[in-house]
C-alpha cells in the first residue's frame, strides 16, 4: 500500500532565490570583514541665550507701571473682613487671665 516518501522537488524559482541569497550572503560577509570608518561629525555649539528683555523703552515702563496700579486697585477680601471677635457679634470677647 504504500510508497516511499520523497521530499518536494525545488521549483526553479525557489532554486533561483536560493542562489541569489548565497550570494549575499558571501557578499555581506566579504563586506564584514572590510568594515568602512564613518567620517567623524561634529556637534554644533548651542548658541547663546538671548539676552533678558529690557524695559528701555518709554511705552514698556508706562505698561508697567499702569499694570501696578491696577493691580493695587483689585479689591483684596482680606483687607475688609473684620476678624471673628472684632466686631463684638454673637458673644462678645471674653477677657480672661492665664490663673482664671
Amino acid at each position: 500500500m504504500g510508497g516511499s516518501a520523497k521530499a518536494p522537488k525545488q521549483s526553479d524559482e525557489s532554486r533561483r532565490l536560493e542562489k541569489l541569497n548565497t550570494e549575499m550572503l558571501q557578499l555581506q560577509l566579504k563586506q564584514a570583514k572590510n568594515p568602512q570608518a564613518l567620517p567623524k561629525i561634529e556637534t554644533p555649539k548651542p548658541l547663546p541665550p538671548p539676552p533678558p528683555p529690557a524695559m528701555e523703552s518709554g511705552d514698556a515702563a508706562q505698561k508697567a507701571e499702569e499694570e501696578r496700579r491696577k493691580a493695587g486697585r483689585r479689591t483684596n477680601s482680606t483687607r475688609n473682613t473684620l476678624f471673628a471677635g472684632e466686631s463684638g457679634g454673637y458673644r462678645p470677647a471674653v477677657k480672661s487671665t492665664l490663673l482664671g
